[in-house]
């Protein structure tokens, strides 16, 4: 053999010579034949020399994977450089590493059918019904058949088996390669997204993003095999009942558990009638007035029935299921219990992750639920200016509470044309919500204020609603108590503010406050705020005119000689004018804070000889 040039020995030691005298590339593995032009033409990449270039570059000896800083190969991307680095380190599978990211994408493309198969099962069965189905789910439907279409094209496209010859590939080929590599990783990620992001409620019946998401959160629960004990829990009207009439009609569509029974519980809760309502459900006879022998017979009869779930809704105080014969841990029976009153749950061993809350819906979700109310079978009423300005005033008005929005929507129901919503909208502004509706609502929500059986935490909530904004610190709630008398502990200051805390607590056990996700601010509902200013002005000594954005106080007429208690908290007052000077002898109590009062004339308290509490906070340019 002739002698290597000395200036080309770099290229000599990037092969080694084979004994059939053809070299093999330290780098890519690769075997030819030929002299040193040859070796020089597939080391330095050029093409045009008639033989295959390699697949890596060499500099000072060490081997250096194509990237996209190499300036004669910048359509790489990092993840085609994870696959060249299988090439350029010898891999003899890289068929195998394209064929198994396509198999995991058919695999997928498989899964997402099955999926669709299912969710189209169910919208036929939905609109056997009458019922109609949220646009969101036609939008994933077709985006589902535009990825199936680009997966199709994928592999009519893709040459797997031809990559037997990868390395006689031209650079451009293998470039091209790996640029279809990257698409079928990026399709896999969207079919994943995609899969992830399936619709979950499909009826437009079932309003918010927050409902489809505890439908996700219920389905988790019910699948795990160690809960037994599932809340569904919120203020009076939000719609917890409601939310597990749902549950229910998906658990039989479904046939995930053999039966369902409802059973609705009440305030008139009677452990003898709970045993007697859940045996008529499941079709069993008790006999006799004895509750333990009721009891055995019941819980016998509940464990012969495999994998079901029992709904109590409606639950206003701690039940003994023991005593009642609801067997849990056996068989698969799961419990859902619908209440108001946190500590229930707590009592009963449920979980704090496994209840879920339902809150109040958003400004859109209201009007979304507003219009479908007032709309036909299913079909949402067309929001006119008119009839959006009343969305506007009831989603303000009822703050988002289902309830009310539907009752609403359900009173004016009957106008049909813009002279009839205009007339409507001026009733509403004129004199509020209906008063029937408005009723009915408060009825709903003072049940939680009854049950506070104590009756200086009725007395509490009452001061609180009139006082504080709708949304505060729990701190100030705390220092409200205190400043106001409520509390009942005298030891040092630690003690007071644990009872002041414990307090705050009962209230939002009850649902008369929210627990924003800030864990420092709380919310009364302005509905809730409403019930305890109704039932403050049911008394004749009160005047009780909060959060009304009054600009001045009330005239002197309302005033009256038999007044102990007024409270004008949270409005706009500015200024009480000259010469006011109401007579009210008994008066004890006048809050006026936060407002904007800047001026109070003295003859103002001339007639007020009883007054001991003052409240003039929150007043700051008085």
């Amino acid at each position: 053999m002739m002698g290597r040039p000395k200036g080309d020995k770099y290229y000599w030691n990037q092969v080694t010579i084979e004994e059939n005298g053809k070299w093999k590339c330290k780098h890519c593995n690769r075997v030819f034949s030929g002299g040193f032009t040859r070796i020089k033409a597939h080391v330095d990449q050029t093409k045009g020399k008639g033989i295959a270039v390699c697949v890596c570059s060499v500099d000072g000896g060490n081997e250096r994977v194509l990237s996209t800083s190499d300036s004669n190969n910048p359509r790489l991307t990092e993840s085609q450089c994870s696959v060249a680095e299988h090439v350029v380190r010898g891999s003899n599978n890289v068929n195998g590493i394209f064929q198994s990211e396509i198999n995991d994408l058919n695999k997928l493309v498989s899964d997402l059918t099955s999926v669709e198969d299912d969710i189209k099962g169910q919208l036929q069965w939905l609109e056997s019904r009458g019922k109609k189905r949220k646009s969101n789910v036609n939008n994933w439907l077709n985006e589902l058949q535009n990825l199936k279409k680009r997966v199709v094209d994928m592999n009519n496209s893709l040459d797997v088996f031809g990559l037997g010859n990868f390395y006689e590939l031209e650079i451009e080929q293998w470039v091209d390669k790996l640029q279809q590599h990257e698409e079928i990783r990026q399709l896999t990620v969207e079919m994943q997204r995609h899969k992830i992001q399936k619709p979950v409620v499909l009826s437009n019946e079932f309003v918010g993003e927050d409902f489809e998401h505890d439908v996700q959160i219920m389905w988790t629960l019910l699948e795990d095999v160690h809960v037994f004990i599932i809340g569904i829990h919120g203020m009076g009207g939000v719609g917890k009942t409601f939310f597990a009439t749902y549950m229910e009609n998906e658990i039989k569509r479904k046939a995930t558990f053999n039966h369902v029974f409802w059973v609705t519980v009440s305030h008139d809760f009677t452990i003898f009638k709970l045993q007697q309502d859940i045996a008529e459900r499941i079709g069993v006879k008790l006999c006799g007035d004895d509750e333990r022998s009721r009891a055995t017979i019941l819980a016998s009869e509940l464990e012969k029935i495999e994998k079901s779930v029992l709904i109590l809704d409606d639950v206003w105080k701690y039940i003994d299921l023991e005593k009642v014969g609801i067997p849990l841990r056996m068989n698969g029976i799961k419990l859902i219990i619908t209440s108001r009153l946190k500590h229930v749950y707590r009592q009963m061993d449920c979980q704090s992750h496994n209840i879920i809350t339902i809150y109040p819906l958003q400004w859109s979700e209201a009007r979304e639920l507003f219009s479908l109310k007032l709309g036909h079978h299913g079909t949402p009423a067309t929001l006119t200016p008119e009839v959006l300005e009343i969305a506007r005033f009831v989603g303000k008005e009822f703050n988002g509470l289902p309830l009310g929005i539907i009752l609403m929507a359900r009173t004016i129901k009957g106008c049909y044309d813009t002279y009839m919503w205009r007339h409507a909208l001026n009733k509403l502004k004129k004199m509020g919500i209906g008063e029937e509706v408005k009723e009915v609502v408060l009825t709903v929500l003072k049940r939680s204020y009854d049950n506070l059986v104590e009756k200086d935490m009725q007395k509490f909530f009452l001061h609180c609603s009139a006082v504080l904004p709708n949304t505060f610190d729990r701190s100030d709630l705390v220092v409200t108590l205190l400043n106001n008398g409520f509390m009942k502990e005298k030891g040092n200051l630690e003690e007071i503010f644990d009872e002041g805390h414990d307090i705050v607590n009962k209230l939002i056990d009850h649902s008369l406050l929210l627990d924003l996700e800030d864990c420092s601010l709380l919310e009364m509902h302005n509905l809730v705020t409403d019930m305890a200013c109704h039932i403050l002005n049911e008394s004749h000594s009160y005047m009780v005119k909060c959060k009304q954005e009054l600009r001045k106080i009330p005239h002197v007429q309302e005033w009256t000689v038999d007044l102990e208690l007024v409270y004008l908290a949270n409005n706009m007052i500015e200024e009480i004018p000259e010469g006011t000077s109401p007579n009210c002898p008994r008066l004890s109590s006048l809050i006026l804070t936060n407002n904007r009062i800047n001026h109070i004339p003295e003859c103002f308290f001339t007639d007020m000889n009883a007054l001991t509490v003052l409240d003039l906070s929150y007043n700051d340019a008085i």
